[in-house]
């Protein structure tokens, strides 16, 4: 069986890995960097977060995508190292990392119900969801802010190009 990890932990690790696409940027460093924003963060605090030994607070995630230089999807979501295991919520209840990313792009909302303050998890929870779709709705919400026009070609099977008016097309059509 894979192993399992926390939300915590798959966040740890995200902030790991963006630190260290920061070129040179150490713990101390980046602990400057959110100083300079206003937290009252040190190498220890850093240090900690990064073996999940410490949460990171709303407020202190803002901080960490300005000071890493990323997003929040990219801090949130899991990494494709950690997609073959399931992450396990302090109930014991677990959930795919794929599942996760859906939420974190705001694709999957209904996957859990509650009845009498008590969660019943789907089985969207445990498996990969359907990206097709999802792609479709998460391009439909970024057109939302301007417009994009996708022509989807279908190329034999499931195979799915699409085309944004102003870039170029891809290698090799």
């Amino acid at each position: 069986m894979a192993e399992t990890l926390t939300y915590t932990q798959a966040v740890a690790r995200n902030i790991v890995a963006a630190r260290a696409k920061c070129k040179g940027l150490t713990q101390n460093g980046l602990a400057s960097r959110m100083q300079a924003l206003g937290f009252d963060w040190r190498q220890q605090i850093v240090a900690r977060v990064e073996v999940a030994k410490r949460s990171v607070a709303a407020d202190e995630l803002l901080g960490l995508v300005l000071a890493l230089e990323t997003t929040i999807q990219q801090l949130l979501s899991p990494s494709e190292g950690d997609w073959e295991s399931p992450l396990t919520l302090p109930s014991g209840e677990t959930v795919s990392p794929d599942f996760v990313t859906s939420l974190v792009y705001g694709m999957d909302r209904s996957a859990v119900t509650w009845t009498d303050n008590k969660p019943e998890f789907g089985p969207d929870t445990q498996r990969a969801p359907d990206y097709s779709q999802r792609f479709v709705e998460m391009m439909r919400r970024a057109s939302a802010s301007r417009p994009v026009e996708i022509k989807f070609t279908e190329t034999g099977g499931s195979a799915v190009t699409f085309t944004m008016p102003g870039l170029p097309p891809p290698d090799g059509h």
